[in-house]
C-alpha cells in the first residue's frame, strides 16, 4: 500500500471544468486501495495557459478549453452579453469592447469608420443648428410684428436686424470652408 495518499482531481459534473485537487481516502475494506469519489480522477490534466481551463470530457479524458466566460460583445452591434460556456466563442462575438459607435468589426478587430463618424457629426450639427434657428425665429416673430405695424422702437429694430443676421449665419454654416470640422458657430445676439 502507498504510504502517501495520491492526489485526486475534482471536476464539475456538467461542464467537466477542473474544480481543484484533494487527496484520496484510504479504502477501509481494502488497505491496498484508495477511494476516488465521483467526478474526480487520479489522472492529472495538462498545465493550462492563461485563458485556458482543463475540462474532463465524457469522464474519460482531459481537454484544455478556452475560457471566454464573462462579458463578450456582438461583432454586429457591439452590445455586451454575459457568456457562460467554455470553449471558443461562437461566430459573431468577441472579448474586445467596441470603442465607439463609429467602429465596425473587420475580421479580427474593431476599425474606426470615418464616414459613419462624419455623418453623425454632421447630423448632430444640423440638429443643433435647427434648434438655434428655431430659437432665433421665436425671438424674431414679436420684433417683426412690431416692425410690420411700424410700432418698433430703434432698439427693437436693431435687435430684429441682429437676430435676422444671426439666423442667416446659421443657415450658411454648411458654406464654411472648414465645415463640418470645426464649425465656426455665429455668436448669438445678446
Amino acid at each position: 500500500m502507498e504510504a502517501t495518499a495520491p492526489v485526486i482531481y475534482h471536476y464539475h459534473p456538467q461542464t467537466g471544468e477542473l474544480l481543484g485537487t484533494g487527496l484520496a481516502d484510504p479504502d477501509p475494506m481494502n488497505p491496498a486501495n484508495w477511494l476516488v469519489p465521483g467526478f474526480a480522477t487520479l489522472d492529472a490534466p495538462d498545465e493550462p495557459a492563461q485563458g485556458i481551463v482543463p475540462c474532463r470530457v465524457e469522464h474519460a479524458r482531459w481537454e484544455l478549453l478556452e475560457d471566454n466566460r464573462g462579458t463578450v460583445f456582438s461583432t454586429d452591434s457591439g452590445q455586451p452579453l454575459e457568456y457562460t460556456s467554455l470553449g471558443p466563442l461562437p461566430q459573431g462575438f468577441t472579448t474586445q469592447a467596441r470603442p465607439s459607435l463609429h467602429h465596425t468589426w473587420q475580421g479580427a478587430s474593431w476599425v474606426f469608420d470615418e464616414q459613419s463618424a462624419r455623418a453623425a457629426f454632421i447630423n448632430a450639427a444640423v440638429l443643433e443648428r435647427n434648434s438655434l434657428q428655431a430659437e432665433a425665429t421665436a425671438r424674431i416673430a414679436p420684433l417683426q410684428d412690431a416692425a410690420d405695424f411700424e410700432d418698433a422702437t430703434e432698439a427693437e429694430i436693431s435687435e430684429l436686424e441682429a437676430w435676422k443676421r444671426y439666423r442667416i449665419a446659421l443657415n450658411r454654416l454648411p458654406l464654411q470652408d472648414s465645415y463640418p470640422n470645426p464649425i465656426q458657430w455665429p455668436k448669438m445676439p445678446s
